[in-house]
């Protein structure tokens, strides 16, 4: 049975309704406290200044108007399951989705390791106290223990890389798959240091012509 699916949702709007909103939104005085309380936490751990203000601000940024917002489409169109890539700023939509029992499957982009504190937390936190997503589907097995979170991880490669490389200048995947591994050199870009990442990748792959370099580009890189 073919199933009804929205490719993409155009967030532009929702976008300028955060910065709007980030000025006008109020918490009550017991809200305003637990601000208060994180910030001062987070000046004792890392020593250095959190204005209790500001931290409202990116939450509200970052989470509150997305949790809105979702929660009322969610409400509307009745969807089972969400793909996305989760760059930190997804708390919102997993939160709407527990609400409304919709999957939540996020997409690996990117490289993990202990120093992404998205995916990192300690094992005395609570499961239930840790806003996460149904799924991560993961670039392969090698990346599962990288994920200190506790949601189940399912390899699935990636597809969409998959799918690109195979129509990149008639070279087919199978290609690919007969590269040596000592002769190869599989690079994941970066958000922060994309363009300088791709010029040095270029470099090597010029001084080093009996190597083979695949370069993988974020979600958000390609041209659709």
């Amino acid at each position: 049975k073919k199933e009804k699916y929205a490719d993409y949702i155009n967030i532009n709007f929702l976008v300028l309704f955060r910065s709007l909103l980030k000025n006008i939104l109020y918490f009550s005085k017991e809200e305003d406290g637990k601000f208060i309380e994180i910030s001062k936490l987070l000046k004792l751990k890392f020593e250095v200044d959190f204005d209790s203000d500001s931290l409202k601000k990116d939450f509200i940024q970052r989470s509150y108007v997305d949790y809105l917002f979702y929660s009322i489409f969610l409400k509307r169109v009745k969807l089972k399951k969400i793909l996305l890539c989760d760059n930190g700023s997804s708390k919102g939509i997993f939160d709407a989705a527990i609400l409304h029992s919709v999957k939540v499957f996020d997409l690996q982009h990117a490289i993990v390791s202990g120093y992404n504190i998205l995916y990192q937390y300690k094992k005395s936190i609570s499961s239930k106290s840790i806003v996460k997503p149904s799924s991560i589907l993961t670039f392969g097995s090698y990346w599962d223990d990288k994920f200190s979170l506790p949601v189940d991880r399912n390899p699935v490669g990636y597809p969409l890389f998959e799918l690109k490389k195979s129509l990149s200048k008639g070279i087919t995947t199978s290609e690919f798959t007969e590269l040596k591994k000592e002769k190869t050199f599989l690079v994941i870009s970066s958000m922060h240091s994309g363009k300088d990442l791709e010029k040095l990748v270029l470099d090597l792959a010029t001084k080093l012509s009996d190597f083979h370099f695949i370069y993988k580009l974020r979600p958000n890189e390609y041209s659709f």
